[in-house]
């Protein structure tokens, strides 16, 4: 049977991962658990945030009139007409990790899904399914647009674009093909109960959480990124988006003219069994890409081995999300989910 767009495509293909993969969401949760100071296990309050005399250092006049390169000059003329130079010394911050568009994000993604739930109790449609699972991506992604606009760095303001775009667009076909086939048949014995429907939906969200970890993790740094890793990223998830969009495309024009239950062999799906899935794997691992060098918190020179490897903790934590999704294509590809 080919493989479908949408990748909420049957509760026992997921709860598969689930299982075998309990240690690592479990770890994901502790590893977000927030510690004293709201910072979270993965944030760390700055004692450099919001105090303007540790970034700032008034000199005395340099009385050579040269003041060092990184230094701010001012020239004072007194009422005799005398000069002074005086410099300001800027120290540039230290990166701050703050968990707050985390928790965010996170609240959206599960509060949408727990909204699905719900509905799907109380009217047991299928039109809603991937118009919520795949648009709490847009919604969680939006959230930091529209609660910190101009105070975000380019990258994480290229990062919300980014999943807010994929979400939109993705959720907007999936919706609109829900709308044309009313229902998806291969569920139905899934919603039929209570604790099926629960399943389902808790799933969706598990699906929805680890996929956005690169881009969730992201926002919680205020570090620019490496402009090359950025560039690499965007460019990376540019093909992916492409890829993705004209191979759902593609299908979906088959499936109207083609025989039914024909397998699609046009455009891309003549040189790839599965180029839907390749498309979202890859715009999402641009995502981990555009994000991951900001991820990375600053060592000094005499931190051990040990404390490096820990420095790199949200990048590992952030690779769960495109290891999670070549698990989960890859399985169902070769029929192993």
């Amino acid at each position: 049977r080919q493989p479908d767009c949408a990748i909420m495509a049957g509760l026992d293909r997921y709860y598969w991962i689930v299982v075998k993969y309990r240690p690592l969401f479990l770890c994901t949760i502790l590893l977000l658990l927030p510690s004293s100071g709201n910072a979270g296990f993965l944030g760390r309050k700055s004692n450099v945030a919001g105090s303007l005399p540790t970034m700032i250092r008034r000199n005395r006049a340099n009385i050579n009139g040269k003041p060092s390169p990184s230094s701010h000059v001012h020239t004072i003329i007194h009422n005799g007409g005398a000069r002074a130079t005086s410099s300001l010394h800027m120290i540039p911050p230290s990166p701050i990790f703050d968990n707050t568009l985390l928790w965010q994000s996170t609240s959206a993604i599960g509060a949408i899904n727990a909204l699905g739930f719900l509905v799907s109790l109380a009217t047991g449609s299928h039109l809603h399914l991937d118009l919520l699972g795949t648009g709490a991506f847009a919604v969680s992604a939006a959230l930091p647009l529209i609660t910190k606009g101009a105070s975000l760095t380019p990258r994480v303001t290229l990062s919300c674009a980014a999943v807010c775009l994929w979400g939109v667009k993705l959720a907007g076909f999936l919706f609109f093909r829900a709308l044309k086939l009313g229902h998806d048949a291969r569920l139905d014995e899934t919603l039929s109960t209570v604790g099926g429907t629960a399943a389902f939906w808790t799933i969706s969200a598990v699906w929805g959480l680890v996929c956005s970890l690169p881009h969730a993790l992201g926002t919680t740094s205020s570090l620019p990124g490496n402009d090359v890793a950025v560039g690499v990223g965007t460019a990376a998830f540019v093909v992916g988006f492409l890829t993705e969009t004209c191979a759902d495309y593609q299908k979906w024009n088959f499936k109207q003219s083609g025989p039914p239950g024909a397998f699609c062999n046009v455009g891309l799906w003549s040189v790839s069994q599965h180029p839907n899935f390749l498309g979202n794997f890859v715009l999402w691992t641009g995502i981990f890409v555009m994000n991951a060098s900001a991820l990375i918190e600053p060592v000094g020179a005499g931190v051990g081995l040990l404390g490096r490897i820990w420095s790199w903790r949200r990048v590992g934590l952030a690779l769960l999300s495109p290891l999670f999704m070549w698990t989960l294509f890859s399985g169902q590809a070769n029929g192993t989910i």
